[in-house]
């Protein structure tokens, strides 16, 4: 692309490009970033967090192709943009250092999880000899959920 030609399109993206929010619509998204596209002109790189830190505790709400989102430019004047409003989810990714806690005012999915293992390790079930409750080796199994549920839940 000649000079005249890259300077041509610069001023036309200055043009066009967004001080406040847009909408667009998604072309593509992974976990960190996504391609939009508003008023046929493709922004590249759109970052799906406003911010990014090196703690490894995200949230990230991955929009689904085709939707539309809303574009936010990360400061006044930046040519930098994060995805600040979703229409449709793909998918949620949620990643933290400590527990994660997942209840309502009278119940946690921790709760729950431990009751299902420990309703499963006091099971019987029905064999040809009768009710039976499960092997060791099952209960160990189920005992081992049980550590993990812990492990993930606070």
């Amino acid at each position: 692309m000649s000079k005249e030609l890259r300077q041509i399109q610069e001023a036309l993206y200055q043009l066009t490009r967004a001080e406040h929010s847009l909408p667009a619509q998604v072309v593509s998204a992974d976990e960190n970033e996504c391609i939009a596209e508003s008023n046929g002109y493709k922004y590249y790189n759109v970052r799906l967090r406003a911010t990014v830190d090196a703690s490894g505790n995200r949230l990230v709400i991955v929009p689904r192709a085709k939707s539309w989102v809303i574009l936010s430019p990360i400061a006044p004047e930046s040519d930098t943009y994060f995805v600040s409003m979703v229409s449709e989810v793909e998918k949620v990714v949620m990643s933290i250092d400590g527990k994660f806690v997942i209840k309502n005012a009278e119940m946690s999915l921790k709760t729950i999880l431990n009751q299902i293992v420990k309703e499963l390790k006091s099971a019987k079930v029905t064999t040809s000899d009768g009710l039976m409750p499960f092997d060791p080796v099952t209960i160990t199994k189920f005992e081992r959920i049980d550590q993990y549920v812990n492990q993930l839940f606070e």
